[in-house]
C-alpha cells in the first residue's frame, strides 16, 4: 500500500470555524479592545430542515480581561494592539518576526482566539468537509483504515485532527480510548509549531476537551494559560527541533504528499527540505492568481504542482487525491 503524507495550512482548518491568517489578526485586535464583549455562535438544525440555524451567545467576560489576569499591563497591551495594526501584516507569525518584544503576549493571543473556535456543533453542519470525504475514502473496515500508510504534517495549532478523528473512530467502531490511541498511533500528526494542548483520551492528567465555555471565565483562562506555553511562533529558534527533521524524512518517503490550505512561506518550505523531495507536492492554491501560481512553481521546480482550477480543498481532493 502506497504512503501518503499531508501537509496542512491554516486553509484547512477554515471549514470548522477557524480563521485565515488574515481573520486571526482581525481576532487578535478586537480581544485587545477593553470594551468588547465577543459573540461567539452554537449552530442548530430542526429535524426534516435541510438548513441549521445560529444562536448567538454573548461571552460572560472580556478577552481583555484575560490578557489582565495573566498580569499584562494596559500599557502593554495598548502597545502590541498599536504596532499589529498599523503593521498592516496579514499574519500575526510575521508581524512576530520583527517584533520579538511581543512573543510572549503575541502566543497568549493566538492562544486564546484558537480555542474560542473549538465549537463542536461546527463540525456537524460543515458544508465543504474535505475531512468526512478523506475519511470515507480510507474507512472502508476498521482494518483498512489502521493499515492505511497516511500522515499529517501540520502547521496549525488546532486540534480539529486529532477531534475529528477519534470521534469518526469511536463512533464507527464504539472503540475504547486505549484501542483508538492504538490505532492513531499509526498515523502520525506532526505539529510543527506546536499544539494549544492534548485531548483527555490523549493526556487524561493535563488534557482538555473541545469544547469553548464562554460563560466560565476561570476554566477558559487556565486553558489558555496552557495552550500558550505550547505555541511556538515559526520564527521562534527552532532550527534544530528533530520535528522537523521527522517531518521532512517522513514527506521524502512518502509516495504521494498533498498539500491543503498551506500558505508557502519560503521558511516553512526550507525547513521541510522540499528541495530533496523524491515526489512533487501537489497543493491546492484556492483564490490564488496564475501567476501566484506561476511564482511558486518557478522558485521550486518540479517540486511543487499547484492546482489552477481553484479548487477548495474537497474539490481539489476529489480531482487529486489518489487511494
Amino acid at each position: 500500500m502506497e504512503s501518503i503524507t499531508f501537509i496542512l495550512g491554516a486553509g484547512a482548518s477554515i471549514p470548522y470555524g477557524y480563521p485565515s491568517g488574515p481573520k486571526l489578526v482581525e481576532l487578535i485586535l478586537d480581544s485587545l479592545d477593553m470594551n468588547y464583549t465577543p459573540l461567539y455562535y452554537y449552530k442548530s438544525k430542526k429535524p426534516g430542515s435541510s438548513n441549521y440555524s445560529l444562536t448567538a451567545v454573548n461571552q460572560a467576560y472580556t478577552d481583555y480581561s484575560l490578557f489582565v489576569n495573566y498580569g499584562y499591563p494596559s500599557s502593554l497591551i495598548s502597545e502590541f494592539g498599536i504596532a499589529l495594526k498599523n503593521s498592516d501584516k496579514d499574519s500575526i507569525d510575521s508581524f512576530l518576526l520583527e517584533r520579538t518584544e511581543f512573543y510572549d503576549i503575541g502566543k497568549f493571543a493566538i492562544a486564546n482566539c484558537i480555542l474560542k473556535c473549538e465549537i463542536p456543533t461546527e463540525f456537524e453542519f460543515v458544508e465543504r468537509n474535505w475531512l468526512k470525504y478523506l475519511w470515507n475514502k480510507i474507512n472502508v473496515t476498521r482494518n483498512h483504515f489502521a493499515n492505511c500508510k497516511i500522515s499529517f504534517i501540520t502547521f496549525n495549532y488546532d486540534r480539529v485532527l486529532e477531534y475529528y478523528f477519534y470521534n469518526s473512530l469511536k463512533h464507527s467502531f464504539n472503540l475504547n480510548d486505549k484501542d483508538i490511541i492504538e490505532v492513531l498511533k499509526t498515523k502520525p500528526i506532526l505539529h510543527l509549531h506546536g499544539s494549544i494542548g492534548n485531548l483527555p483520551w490523549q493526556d487524561q492528567e493535563k488534557g482538555f476537551d473541545y469544547n469553548f465555555d464562554g460563560q466560565n471565565f476561570q476554566n477558559h483562562y487556565s486553558r489558555v494559560v496552557k495552550a500558550s506555553e505550547k505555541i511556538k511562533i515559526i520564527y521562534d529558534k527552532i532550527d534544530q527541533d528533530p520535528i522537523f527533521d521527522y517531518a521532512a524524512e517522513t514527506i521524502n518517503y512518502s509516495d504521494k504528499v498533498y498539500a491543503l490550505g498551506f500558505g508557502f512561506h519560503s521558511l516553512n518550505l526550507n525547513r521541510l527540505k522540499i528541495d530533496i523531495l523524491k515526489v512533487p507536492i501537489q497543493c491546492s492554491a484556492y483564490h490564488m492568481t496564475n501567476h501566484e501560481c506561476a511564482v511558486i512553481e518557478n522558485r521550486n521546480p518540479k517540486k511543487i504542482l499547484l492546482d489552477r482550477q481553484d479548487n477548495d480543498n474537497l474539490d481539489f481532493l476529489r480531482n487529486h487525491l489518489a487511494i
